[in-house]
This record gives structure tokens, C-alpha cells and sequence, in this order.
């Protein structure tokens, strides 16, 4: 655990990018698993999130006897190298299964292959010591709001997530919004200041999750700066909000003296005060 904090750090394998977009290919050669595991220490993180298909590659070729025995191999890889997995989310926006959403398809049997998939998500997890689900609903949305009720959509996803809790009633569902990403209209598309109301986090080992890549236009001697870098941010901004003049503030609230109140948060950012 950091000394300059309570909390620990995580990153995914996709998080080593090789820099291409919608618009271009790569830029970066493809390293192996091994070699992104062998970084992390050295990086100041303690554990890696994992979609269902990094832990298992090519999943859905595979008999659930073979999923969990890869499962469980890699468990020892990851506690060989006194890394922890945070996460394991159910990799569906990849699927052509559900390119119309998986829990919210209009198809019933691409319904029930989402909720399959998930069931086995939650059992790779429990092979991996975690006890985290994500889900990032990344198709659970459409292009065309005609052609899906949205109120039976959030019915659907509800259901979903029952199904998942009565497989497993220890697991934890944690829902990622990314607002418009890719779905022009997406259901359930933002928890607003979720962590504003999240007192005390980290306080019993939760991991802060980066999701960041780094820029195409870097080079593979700057590759893993991002992931440092990202970090000593996060402890920096951190560091800002514990010591923010909570009292000079409350003064000025009290006063309605906003002017003042911006300028206070505006010096502080800075470092002037």
C-alpha cells in the first residue's frame, strides 16, 4: 500500500496499448502477458483487472472444465509474481452475439449468452480471488430509440443483474458508465459524483482502477510513463483535497462571498496558497 495514501493501485493488459484508433494501426509492437505482469511492481501497482477472455483467452472455444482449469493456472502466475487480480468483467461488446446488446437485445437467445457469459465471469472470478464483477454496458443502448423500450431495457438489465447475484450472492456488481460509448443513447449511462458519495473508500483495500492509455504518439521507451504517471497524479490531487481550507471556505459560503470562494479554489490548485 502507498505510503503517501490509503489506497492501492490496478491496471488491465489493454491498458499497454499499442496506440491504434478507429483511424489508424498500431504503433507499438504487441508485448507479451509475461512481460506486462513483470512491470507492474516496478510501477508501484498491486493487482490487475482482467476481462473475461484476458484471464481465458478465446473463451467461447472452450468447455467450462477447460475455462476454470486456466482460470486457476493463472491465479498461480499472478500469485507468483505477488500480484493481485481486482477485477474480471464479462467481455460482450466484442461479441457478435451482441452487437444489439446483451442484456437489453431484442433476441432472447443473445440474452441468455449475455447472462451465461456473465455466470462464467463470476466463476473465473472466484478462480482469481476476487469477488468484483464489472460491467461495462457498452451495447446495452441503441442507435435508434424506436426500435427499444427503454423502461423494458432497464427491466432487462435488472433481471440480468438478479441472475448474476442468485449464481453467486457474494459477488459485487460494479457498473462502469461511459456516457454515448459507443451507444448514441445508453441505459444506465452515468452514477454522477459516484465517489463523492463513496465515504471512506479504500479504507479496507479497494483499488483505484486506471483506465488510461497511453498516446499514439509514444514511443516504446515512454510506453509505461502514463501508468506512472497517472498515479502520481492521482496521490497529488489527492493531496489537494486534504488540504483544502475547509474552514476559510465554510466562511465565505456563509458569507455568499462566491467571488472570493473562486479565487480561494483557483489559488489552491495553483500552489499560491
Amino acid at each position: 500500500m502507498s505510503k503517501k495514501s490509503q489506497y492501492r493501485f490496478c491496471v488491465g493488459p489493454w491498458n499497454f496499448s499499442q496506440g491504434q484508433d478507429p483511424y489508424g494501426p498500431t504503433v507499438r509492437r504487441e508485448e507479451s502477458f509475461d512481460w506486462k505482469l513483470a512491470q507492474l511492481k516496478t510501477l508501484g501497482f498491486d493487482a490487475m483487472m482482467f476481462h473475461d477472455d484476458d484471464a481465458v483467452p478465446d473463451i467461447d472455444s472452450k468447455t467450462p472444465k477447460q475455462v476454470l482449469q486456466e482460470a486457476k493456472a493463472l491465479k498461480k502466475r499472478l500469485d507468483n509474481e505477488g500480484i493481485a487480480a481486482e477485477m474480471v468483467a464479462p467481455r460482450l461488446w466484442f461479441a457478435p452475439q451482441t452487437i444489439d446488446g446483451g442484456y437489453t437485445s431484442n433476441d432472447p437467445k443473445q440474452r441468455r449468452y449475455a447472462i451465461d457469459r456473465s455466470r462464467q465471469s463470476i466463476d473465473i472470478a472466484n478462480e482469481l480471488g476476487t469477488d468484483i464483477l464489472v460491467l461495462w454496458l457498452a451495447r446495452e443502448g441503441t442507435y435508434l430509440r424506436e426500435s427499444k423500450s427503454g423502461a423494458r431495457s432497464t427491466e432487462l438489465l435488472v433481471e440480468a443483474f438478479d441472475a448474476m447475484l442468485k449464481h453467486d450472492k457474494k459477488i459485487r456488481l460494479a457498473i462502469e458508465p461511459k456516457p454515448n460509448e459507443p451507444m448514441d443513447h445508453a441505459y444506465l449511462p452515468t452514477t454522477g459524483h459516484a465517489l463523492a458519495i463513496a465515504n471512506g473508500y479504500g479504507k479496507k483495500g479497494e483499488f483505484v482502477c486506471f483506465d488510461v492509455h497511453p498516446f499514439r504518439t509514444t514511443s516504446e521507451k515512454q510506453w509505461l510513463a502514463h501508468l506512472a504517471n497517472s498515479r502520481r497524479t492521482f496521490e497529488h490531487l489527492l493531496a489537494k483535497a486534504k488540504s483544502y481550507p475547509e474552514k476559510e471556505a465554510a466562511q465565505l459560503i456563509a458569507a455568499r462571498n462566491y467571488q472570493d470562494l473562486d479565487q480561494l479554489v483557483l489559488e489552491h490548485l495553483l500552489g499560491v496558497r
